[in-house]
């Protein structure tokens, strides 16, 4: 795993059963097939020896393993709460821009209907002055004729 240090007091522990490994092979495990019919039992113990030592080490290295797992899962959860808590922010982001363009959609129905309102009052009024200049129109030629 890049980047993951190993625990160093691990290292040495690992090292130093390394060592006992090669020490209980070479002292013990060697010499025992010079004579075979006594050194079956020593034979029996260097491999119990090594077997147990090889237990141990597997151990050592899978708890460094999890240790690793753990840096990785917090890590891991922390990267997934930083995202959770971008897309919250994104999320009341993007409902405050709704909730704003709803407002903004509010008015501009608000300022269509005032348009409106004031167009048709525009038109009747026009209407009105219409209709009175043409009256005066209809009054000042029937004035015209009258006097002629």
């Amino acid at each position: 795993m890049q980047g993951v240090k190993k625990i160093p007091v691990l290292k040495c522990v690992k090292g130093a059963i390394g060592a006992a490994l090669l020490a209980v092979f070479t002292i013990l495990f060697l010499p025992a097939f010079s004579k075979p019919a006594k050194n079956v039992v020593m034979i029996l113990i260097c491999l119990a020896i090594q077997i147990t030592l090889l237990l141990v080490w597997v151990c050592i290295s899978w708890f460094e393993d999890r240790c690793s797992w753990t840096k990785d899962r917090n890590a891991w959860k922390k990267e997934r709460d930083n995202l959770v808590k971008e897309k919250n922010l994104m999320s009341r982001k993007f409902n405050g821009q709704t909730l704003l363009r709803v407002k903004a959609e509010k008015k501009r129905d608000n300022a269509e209907k005032i348009i409106e309102r004031l167009t048709e009052s525009f038109s009747i009024m026009a209407n009105s002055k219409l209709v009175e200049s043409q009256r005066k129109d209809v009054t000042n030629n029937g004035e015209k004729i009258s006097d002629s």
